[in-house]
């Protein structure tokens, strides 16, 4: 964990806070689309479109 004390200013953790609650939130927003997708996908299939390889 990291410690102020090691040499990590409290502003760096902060910091380091803020970075990781993007990259879930990020993590988030590409699960969403990626459903999303796959639900467009199958629900709005047309013949003419090619077959999806699995």
């Amino acid at each position: 964990m990291l410690d102020p004390a090691l040499g990590w200013p409290a502003t760096s953790l902060c910091s380091l806070t803020a970075v990781i609650d993007a990259l879930f939130g990020l993590a988030d927003t590409i699960i969403t689309i990626r459903n999303l997708v796959r639900r467009a996908w199958t629900t709005h299939y047309c013949n003419t479109r090619p077959q999806r390889r699995l």
